[in-house]
């Protein structure tokens, strides 16, 4: 019988089951967050997730899908990552670049940062 951490997203839908962190763990930012299978596998890996950079109004249809999209995705990313302090912030890469990374961390452990294949303009 498989180990019940291998199967990573019914962990997150069980709390029971969810890795426990060390208050010293290594922090980390995540821009195009999407829905959070990042954050997943980094908390599988012992690091912290603190913030989590998801929104994409870069295409008109999918940009009115945003508000019910997002909505969704922030209610279950908040649902699996707050507990380990994880903020999702509905803002783009660019506007938050723009705000001067305000309310980030200065210096943390990892950056990840990778945008949807399917939103790159060719």
């Amino acid at each position: 019988m498989p180990s019940p951490k291998l199967d990573v997203c019914k962990n997150f839908d069980n709390t029971k089951l969810k890795p426990v962190l060390p208050d010293d763990a290594p922090i980390a930012v995540v821009l195009f967050a999407g829905g959070g299978g990042i954050e997943a596998g980094m908390v599988q890996a012992g690091i912290r997730p603190v913030i989590a950079v998801e929104f994409d109004p870069s295409k008109p249809e999918l940009s009115r899908a945003i508000p019910s999209a997002h909505f969704v995705n922030a209610k279950t990313h908040h649902h699996n990552f707050s507990e380990y302090g994880c903020r999702i912030i509905q803002l783009t890469v660019q506007e938050v670049t723009q705000s001067g990374f305000l309310g980030f961390p200065h210096c943390p452990d990892y950056l990840h940062a990778s945008p949807v294949c399917a939103n790159v303009v060719r």
